[in-house]
């Protein structure tokens, strides 16, 4: 399987396994400030997630609450490569 160099930017840019790790290890769906104590900078986090998105790794849910809230989720392509960037990680 022949892996595009777009491809390899989004997983190569700052913190971005790290939110693909986290859904993927604390069961899939997390709000955005979920991630502040990893990230400390929220304005960084959605800029990740929409650049997630846009590669069909994440999907971004707004929840019309009082106080809306942004959950993060992986999608079924996001779900596949989780697991082995985990094991990457681990064995660092």
């Amino acid at each position: 399987m022949r892996v595009s160099k777009d491809k390899m930017n989004i997983l190569g840019e700052k913190y971005s396994v790290i939110i693909i790790t986290e859904l993927y290890e604390r069961g899939g769906s997390l709000k955005i400030s979920d991630f502040l104590d990893l990230i400390t900078n929220y304005r960084t986090i959605e800029i990740l997630s929409k650049k997630l998105q846009e590669e069909g790794l994440i999907e971004i849910t707004e929840l019309p609450e009082r106080y809306p809230v942004t959950m993060l989720s992986l999608t079924e392509k996001g779900k596949e490569i989780a697991p082995v960037l985990a094991k990457a990680i681990e064995k660092l």
